[in-house]
């Protein structure tokens, strides 16, 4: 595989809301990667902080591309468009809150070079304190077993970064999903490639109590993962080409699903109805393949 000379070898997405304190750590994280010629695309998803403050301050730099939402439309619209607006064959994701190690870039770059047939390649990360100071590595990021898949062997995580050509052949980033919208983005990608992992921690991952995915939004964001993982199967009953759960392991996610939703129902708040949408419009085609065939 070879990166055109008129693009930038890499694109870094990143969807911003309300993490104005942060920002510049982010992007002094990516100016200081060992490749120069990346673009940086940053959306910002109608923040009602100081964050477009801060980005209209930013130095001019060609490399870095501030897009704004004209409304609040959630992460998953954020980073599609982001990915939209991507020049590069090779993009990452990158949260609004977190940073890079100054080589990350060239080192999933290499790998992408190498491996024309992965659609994905994800690293290990460290996990930092709200100051972004290294507590450790993650401990669980992991390869997913020869013969196996990420829809069950979930250990898929940051550094996430994927061939634009690969994310084409899927139907993007659901604008529908309020969280693990990145998770929903791995089975895609599962599906029209191959996942790699690169063993060498890449990125700083901010222990952030307001993250989207983190501390008092975990439990939303498992639940935005289990409907992931039953849309993941609703794509993949019928084919031989992909691993899929098995009857129990479907049934087990089902009875998860709405043992977390119940037990949580006030707490949901307004992404409660949302939930419940998409949780019966996947069981139902679930349900409807599995009967007709």
């Amino acid at each position: 595989m070879k990166i055109q000379k008129s693009k930038p070898s890499f694109s870094v997405l990143v969807a911003n809301y309300n993490n104005g304190p942060y920002l510049k750590q982010l992007v002094e994280s990516v100016k200081k990667q060992s490749i120069k010629d990346w673009e940086l695309i940053i959306v910002d998803d109608h923040s009602t902080d100081d964050s477009k403050k801060y980005l209209e301050t930013l130095p001019r730099d060609k490399r870095i591309r501030i897009l704004y939402h004209e409304k609040n439309m959630g992460a998953a619209a954020a980073f599609y468009s982001a990915a939209f607006a991507a020049t590069s064959e090779i993009c990452g994701l990158l949260g609004a809150d977190d940073a890079l190690v100054p080589n990350a870039l060239e080192k999933v770059l290499a790998l992408h070079l190498s491996k024309p047939a992965a659609s994905l390649i994800y690293s290990d990360y460290y996990a930092c304190d709200n100051e972004l100071k290294i507590i450790g590595k993650s401990g669980w990021v992991a390869a997913i077993p020869e013969g196996e898949s990420a829809i069950v062997y979930r250990t898929v995580s940051n550094f996430v970064t994927f061939k634009k050509k690969f994310y084409d052949l899927t139907s993007g980033f659901d604008a529908t999903f309020r969280r693990a919208v990145d998770q929903d983005l791995y089975f895609k990608l599962e599906e029209v490639g191959e996942l790699l992992f690169l063993n060498e921690p890449l990125y700083l991952y901010r222990q952030n109590p307001n993250g989207i995915s983190q501390m008092n939004n975990s439990f939303k964001a498992h639940l935005w993962e289990l409907i992931a993982v039953l849309k993941g199967v609703n794509r993949r009953i019928g084919t031989r080409t992909i691993k899929n759960l098995r009857f129990r392991e479907i049934l087990y996610t089902i009875v998860r699903f709405i043992w977390i939703y119940s037990s949580n129902f006030r707490k949901l708040g307004i992404e409660r109805k949302g939930m419940a949408i998409q949780f019966s419009g996947v069981l139902f085609r679930i349900i409807s393949k599995t009967i007709g065939r």
